[in-house]
């Protein structure tokens, strides 16, 4: 092991280096804490050497703030550089800073010091966040939707998807409606196929536990002409097909989102991502009304034999359930 390089001096390193982060940031945008503060950082997800850098967080944590309340992980490659973005609600003023991972490992583990010249800071307001923020769109996104108000499941899932689009929140939206119909519930064993993909699915894995390693949760990729068969079908994009087991008895559900329906309603059209953060926004209005977008159009008596079959290679599991 590297000289200096132990867990509880690099442990403490950090720690040092996240207090001396937020003495920066609070020089830039003025005095943070739990009423008027927002934190993203994907210090949590770093590793050097073999260690965490999420210690980072704890300077963050001793001035009052709070996981997901005030700081929220955004999931990033273990080698990357780290990233915070902070704002100051009371202010409007936010600051993006990025430190090159070289700087930080000289300090952790070379037993130098962190230099500060070495960390690239952006001052922002929030009428910028379009234009000079446009690199850093995640974090940006998960800044808007936690000032519309966001639910905790919402920036649970944006740790995993690093950034919040109306593709999560429509993930979010299919979990409360499953929850309003009594299927997500303690007991219940769930194990989903998305077909097709999008956004959402990160949010189901990282709220329902359900993965691919553990053979929960598989992808089913559909072309454009087998998705609008299927939109014309079932009268709304086709979204899971999940199978639900319950003191022993399974069932299928066949769920469906209408996006056609969510334009209309958050009256955003385009795909730009300041479109895409006020879709976001809207769509948070109608997460107690999940009915009003997703729609559950078939249940059938099932075993789990029959969910093996629709996770087959090159098998449609909507022609195996007769949705054709």
């Amino acid at each position: 092991m590297e000289a200096g390089c132990d867990s509880l001096g690099v442990a403490r390193r950090f720690r040092e280096i996240g207090r001396r982060l937020y003495e920066l940031i609070e020089g830039e945008i003025g005095d943070l804490g739990p009423s008027n503060a927002f934190i993203a950082t994907n210090a949590k997800f770093l590793i050097f050497r073999g260690y965490s850098a999420s210690p980072i967080v704890d300077a963050f944590v001793e001035r009052g703030l709070d996981i997901y309340y005030n700081v929220v992980p955004v999931h990033a490659p273990y080698y990357a550089d780290l990233q915070i973005l902070a704002y100051n609600k009371d202010r409007g003023l936010g600051i993006f800073a990025e430190a090159p991972r070289e700087a930080l490992e000289d300090a952790v583990c070379k037993g130098g010091t962190f230099r500060e010249e070495r960390l690239r800071r952006e001052v922002f307001s929030l009428s910028q966040m379009s234009g000079r923020l446009e690199a850093k769109a995640g974090f940006a996104s998960i800044l808007a939707a936690w000032l519309a108000g966001a639910p905790h499941e919402l920036l649970l899932g944006a740790e995993l998807h690093n950034h919040i689009c109306p593709g999560l929140v429509s993930g979010v939206m299919i979990l409360r409606r499953l929850e309003k119909l009594g299927v997500v519930k303690p007991g219940a064993r769930l194990r989903v196929i998305s077909a097709p993909p999008w956004c959402k699915d990160d949010a189901l894995i990282q709220l329902l536990d359900a993965t691919p390693g553990k053979r929960s949760f598989v992808v089913k990729f559909l072309s454009q002409e087998r998705r609008e068969e299927l939109k014309k079908k079932l009268g709304a994009d086709p979204a899971y097909i999940i199978y639900i087991n319950e003191n022993g008895r399974g069932e299928v559900l066949v769920v469906t989102f209408n996006w056609d329906k969510a334009r209309e309603l958050s009256g955003v059209e385009h795909d730009t991502p300041e479109a895409k953060r006020a879709m976001s926004a809207s769509l948070l209005k109608y997460l107690n009304t999940p009915e009003l977008l997703v729609n559950i159009h078939r249940k059938t008596e099932a075993d789990e034999s029959l969910f093996d079959k629709m996770s087959l290679a090159g098998v449609d599991p909507y022609e195996i359930l007769n949705t054709t």
